[in-house]
């Protein structure tokens, strides 16, 4: 559940800036997918959650190593999800905006001259962004990742939950 991204336009995207998204986001979630499964199998008993993120759902322009990444995350999991049915669901949390140290490091690339401060410009940004006009926090998604593992969760699988308040725009 590991997440990286280079961050271009895909024309001036690099190939192996472009292989190692690929190998962090979708190569990573399949092979600790797969590694978890063979045991979960055999105890016929068992939950995966895979990361994604809204930018699988809904890509923003210059972005296209993530936002395929993530899409791919999203699709191996419903493929999964129908492979290790009934005994063993998979699940995948979509999150957006949340308040991690890769938006910090992100928020201080976006600092100008009018001395704002990174909470100033993760502020704005949540303002512009998200509808509830604020970042999520890793706590908020770990309660959904809990939940999706716990016992009340044994009937929920192939699901992709966004976990955005409400930054992902429905197309109905």
């Amino acid at each position: 559940n590991a997440g990286a991204s280079w961050g271009a336009p895909a024309e001036d995207m690099p190939l192996d800036k472009w292989q190692s998204v690929i190998a962090t986001n979708l190569t990573g979630s399949f092979l600790f997918s797969q590694e978890c499964a063979h045991g979960m199998i055999a105890r016929r008993y068992g939950r995966i959650i895979n990361i994604s993120a809204v930018n699988g759902h809904q890509p923003p322009a210059g972005r296209g190593d993530y936002n395929a990444a993530k899409a791919a995350v999203l699709a191996f999991s419903k493929t999964l999800a129908n492979e290790l049915a009934p005994t063993v669901t998979v699940n995948s949390v979509c999150p957006a905006r949340i308040d991690t140290p890769l938006w910090r490091r992100m928020a201080e690339t976006m600092l100008d001259d009018t001395k704002q401060t990174v909470d100033e410009v993760l502020d704005s940004v949540a303002k512009r962004d998200v509808p509830m006009a604020r970042f999520g926090r890793p706590e908020e998604v770990a309660a959904l990742t809990a939940f999706l593992a716990s016992d009340h969760g044994a009937w929920i699988t192939g699901v992709a939950y966004n976990i955005d308040g409400g930054y992902t725009k429905s197309s109905t």
